[in-house]
């Protein structure tokens, strides 16, 4: 698929989405770290104009319940951490986006790591 096709398909998703499509895209490029630690009580990470456009209409809950659909795992909060994983492309490059959360922390929060895949 063309970029400009991609690009708008992407434009097409809901807020949430497109965040984590470009929180994911940014790991890939290594904008961001490839550990991010999101928090109920920190603002979401950000890189570039458009990350930041998307803040105005993404919450922390609702992040956090997309991974965890991402990941094949209830999205509902859980009484004891839980981990999942899912395999994505950025560009041609395969990594693996490893999760961690902990809804019942005292400041519940979502780890993501990733890691190239056939390097």
């Amino acid at each position: 698929m063309p970029q400009e096709d991609q690009i708008k398909k992407a434009s097409e998703l809901d807020p949430v989405a497109r965040y984590v499509n470009f929180v994911f895209y940014n790991m890939g490029k290594k904008e961001l770290p490839t550990t991010l630690r999101l928090t109920q009580s920190e603002p979401l990470p950000a890189c570039g104009d458009e990350m930041w456009d998307l803040l105005t209409s993404v919450e922390f809950p609702d992040v956090v319940r997309h991974l965890k659909t991402l990941a094949g795992l209830e999205p509902e909060p859980q009484q004891k951490p839980v981990e999942g994983k899912i395999g994505i492309k950025i560009g041609n490059k395969p990594f693996t986006a490893r999760m961690y959360f902990d809804d019942q922390a005292p400041d519940p929060y979502c780890r993501i790591t990733s890691t190239e895949r056939g390097s």
